[in-house]
């Protein structure tokens, strides 16, 4: 039975909210600093999330209880990403297990989104989990007769990862893209090879495009980071290919 629209995007706001806001949170530290990170940047207060009081302070108020001062990512961020992903996930209608691989990705995406446009991160734990996932869901949607090519999700994947491989020796990306890219290929791979074409297209169009912005506006950075693009060009190409 399809999930109604609006059920889905209320879905993923809360989802977003509840879920996609602390992994955020505790995913944001600076390079050098342990994962996850469970203190707030200004008063080190211990933040858990199991805790009620924590927990409304990372998806409510944002702000520690400790000290009062803000946590966590920008208002309505992590919420907006869930649910516009979710919303389009559900409305593709690419098979239950297709569906669930893309919610799957859509969640831990939004995650990475955030962290390495913030602090230039694509932490392991997350990278790792999203491959599992996804891996499982679409091992379940072969083997269930979904439409699409478990091979060529193999096959793409790794001609994505040959390749970023490549871009990371030439000292173009960083190993972060390199484990990430692989995971976007394997889902664009399954619907085909245009969509796998289109996908890491789109990734390096917005970064180009993120990039240009930055040149304009005079502030030029030497790295930029490339998860964001990719996710939301492999995400936005997934969600109009059957």
């Amino acid at each position: 039975m399809p999930i109604p629209l609006p059920a889905a995007t209320a879905a993923g706001l809360l989802a977003g909210a509840l879920v996609v806001r602390p992994l955020a949170f505790h995913y944001t530290a600076p390079i050098g600093q342990r994962l996850p990170h469970r203190t707030c940047p200004t008063c080190d207060y211990p933040i858990n999330a199991t805790r009620p009081r924590d927990l409304k302070a990372l998806c409510l108020t944002r702000r520690c209880p400790g000290c009062a001062g803000r946590i966590g990512p920008a208002p309505l961020l992590p919420e907006v990403l869930a649910g516009a992903g979710t919303a389009a996930a559900v409305a593709t209608g690419g098979g239950t297990w297709v569906t669930a691989a893309q919610l799957w990705l859509t969640l831990i995406g939004a995650v990475l989104v955030i962290t390495d446009a913030s602090v230039r991160r694509l932490p392991d734990h997350l990278t790792a989990t999203a491959a599992a996932g996804t891996g499982l869901l679409l091992t379940t949607a072969a083997a269930t007769g979904s439409p699409g090519s478990l091979t060529r999700a193999a096959v793409a994947a790794a001609v994505a990862g040959a390749a970023f491989l490549l871009l990371v020796l030439a000292d173009g990306l960083s190993m972060g893209d390199l484990k990430l890219a692989p995971i976007l290929a394997a889902l664009l791979g399954w619907h085909g090879w245009t969509a796998l074409f289109w996908g890491l297209a789109a990734g390096f169009a917005l970064c180009a495009a993120h990039a240009t912005a930055l040149l304009a506006s005079g502030r030029p950075q030497r790295r930029i980071a490339f998860g964001p693009a990719l996710i939301i060009g492999t995400l936005a190409v997934c969600s109009v290919t059957p």
